[in-house]
């Protein structure tokens, strides 16, 4: 068997070493209880989100941290949900899309079966769903997919949020309603998804955004020969296109 490898410090760059301190330090606080307060697994997520990958496996970090806690309780709060979340994103970005959902749904059912429970994270419960949409699309699961939209609709209608996941979200649903010749179902929900761009997403592309369900929303009344009321439209928006500078359009 090979000997188990030492740490070396002696040409360790100072940040680095520092860092590892650090996280040493917050690691020592388990050896001598059986569980992490949430203080210091607050201070440890922290320090694995605002490293670099040169410096630390965010997934290996993020999955013992998680060793730690499951068994813990009060492990229904946002910060486990958010651990699993970054479990759940770590995996997407290695392409195990798989482990992806798994990761994120068990903090989507974490979250429902607490709902009632001040400390869990039912504000961003759109967050997880529109995470899970991703994933679900990156795998071409579009049945899934589409209940993961709505799932989000729901989720930020019930807590009244800023819904910017919803509005995102909604810009594939309606191409793919779209496609498949829903055009009733995709006129509404471009209707929607504009409003709720208007309302919840402030930034410098917001028209382009805009102008995306109003593409659509014209184009569904358009196939369904509705072509008085697709000029109408196109008609009352045309101060906004007057303005749009995205040449994509």
């Amino acid at each position: 068997m090979a000997a188990r490898p030492t740490l070396r410090l002696k040409n360790m760059p100072m940040r680095k070493f520092v860092f590892l301190a650090v996280l040493n330090v917050i690691c020592q606080g388990t050896l001598f209880g059986q569980c992490l307060s949430r203080d210091s697994l607050q201070a440890r997520l922290n320090l694995i989100r605002n490293s670099t990958s040169n410096k630390l496996d965010k997934l290996k970090a993020m999955l013992e941290c998680r060793e730690e806690v499951k068994n813990c309780p009060k492990n229904t709060d946002s910060l486990y949900t958010f651990l699993l979340l970054g479990i759940g994103a770590q995996y997407y970005r290695r392409g195990d899309y798989i482990k992806a959902i798994d990761y994120t749904k068990q903090a989507i059912a974490i979250v429902r079966a607490n709902i009632n429970d001040p400390a869990t994270d039912k504000i961003t419960l759109g967050r997880y769903y529109h995470h899970l949409a991703v994933y679900y699309d990156s795998l071409k699961l579009s049945t899934q997919k589409n209940d993961a939209v709505d799932s989000c609709i729901v989720a930020e209608m019930r807590m009244n949020a800023n819904y910017v996941y919803t509005a995102l979200l909604l810009e594939n649903n309606v191409k793919d309603l779209f496609n498949q010749g829903d055009y009733n179902v995709c006129v509404d929900r471009c209707t929607l998804g504009e409003q709720l761009i208007h309302k919840s997403y402030k930034y410098p592309d917001t028209l382009s955004h805009i102008f995306y369900f109003i593409y659509y929303k014209a184009s569904s009344l358009g196939a369904m020969g509705r072509y008085a009321d697709e000029e109408k439209f196109l008609r009352s928006k045309k101060r906004e296109l007057d303005n749009l500078k995205d040449q994509n359009f």
